[in-house]
């Protein structure tokens, strides 16, 4: 099962609002059929002097809406109860937050697996956080390039380039059509399953090649999804001026995207 997590903040509003989280999981073979899960995450007591409310990184609903999205793996697939393996994708992580987040919800993610499958360790798990939030660029010669000028879809720099203590590559997964394309970076936090850095991005190349247009995506097609589903959640939320009402729209959009659960396709 492929996963997607992203975390939407509302910070530059005058009136500072929760924040949006959202999952996505895949619920097929064919990593075509997503499913979504959406909460709100309140925000923390002001730290700073003008006594603004903070934003917190950690998805603190994580467990909840990981098992809401292996229920319905369950009930798509009549034979197991739950998936074997779990690829978790995760958007929105700066490199000082790593130990933060993985901390939190990658121990939530064992929960959600031992609440559905009775033993933590029924299902592997492996965490990866997507980052764009960097200004490194591939320069090809120009016997690699594209017609744009970029490194060819499927670009791969996974070594001399990046940190000496993490497991980590930069994939450029879409053919550039205009300016000069920016790779994303992957860090594998947690990988239970000992995967080698060969599959790991032959996977991420081929869940990008099957987002909701022709050409791939700029990153792995579970975090688009993922930040798809906060961004629509959010424009419901900036309607609402009071936390009361803004729980409402949010169940109301949750209602809809329920509806949505066996027809959201993405080719």
């Amino acid at each position: 099962m492929i996963v997607g997590a992203d975390l939407t903040h509302n910070n530059l509003s005058p009136k500072m609002k929760p924040s949006i989280a959202a999952l996505v999981g895949s619920l097929d073979r064919t990593l075509l059929k997503y499913a979504p899960a959406v909460g709100v995450q309140p925000l923390l007591e002001p730290s700073d002097e003008d006594g603004r409310p903070r934003s917190q990184e950690p998805i603190q609903l994580f467990r909840t809406l990981l098992f809401n999205l292996l229920q319905k793996w369950a009930k798509t697939n009549p034979g197991p109860k739950f998936p074997r393996r779990l690829i978790i994708f995760r958007d929105g992580v700066s490199d000082g937050e790593f130990s933060q987040v993985l901390e939190s919800e990658f121990k939530a993610a064992k929960a959600a697996v031992e609440k559905i499958a009775g033993k933590p360790d029924q299902c592997k798990i492996t965490y990866i956080v997507c980052a764009k939030n960097h200004r490194l660029r591939m320069s090809p010669d120009n016997r690699c390039q594209d017609r744009s000028g970029n490194a060819p879809a499927g670009s791969v720099l996974d070594n001399r380039i990046g940190d000496p203590f993490l497991f980590d590559f930069f994939a450029q997964t879409q053919a550039g059509l205009q300016g000069t394309s920016r790779p994303t970076r992957y860090v594998i936090l947690k990988d239970e399953s000992n995967s080698s850095a060969d599959q790991l991005q032959s996977l991420i190349q081929i869940i990008a090649s099957r987002a909701k247009m022709w050409l791939n995506v700029e990153d792995d097609g579970a975090s688009t999804v993922a930040s798809m589903a906060s961004g629509r959640d959010q424009t419901a939320e900036e309607r609402a001026h009071d936390l009361g009402m803004y729980q409402d729209r949010i169940k109301s959009m949750m209602n809809k995207m329920d509806a949505l659960d066996q027809q959201m396709w993405w080719i």
